[in-house]
């Protein structure tokens, strides 16, 4: 598949590609992703004594980065699940 390419019509897809994209890890992972960088600050502000301005930069932040992140660990979990099922 060529980068920068999105195959989402039903009709081009293969029978393991509709069963993974129906999962929607990316997605999923996404909304995990950006729920763990909101705690994350959140928790740590509340145990450690640290400036203000440091933890609202870092819950303002925090979600940004954990959404990136855990939308491309979806991405590479649903190449990687894509590669078992078709292997």
């Amino acid at each position: 598949m060529p980068v920068g390419r999105f195959r989402k019509n039903p009709r081009e897809l293969d029978d393991f590609e509709k069963q993974v994209s129906a999962a929607q890890y990316p997605e999923g992972s996404l909304l995990l992703g950006m729920s763990v960088g909101l705690l994350l600050p959140m928790s740590v502000i509340g145990l450690v004594d640290i400036p203000a301005v440091l933890g609202t930069l870092s819950t303002g932040i925090g979600p940004i980065v954990g959404g990136v992140a855990g939308y491309l660990l979806g991405h590479v979990y649903k190449q990687i699940r894509l590669e078992r099922l078709r292997g």
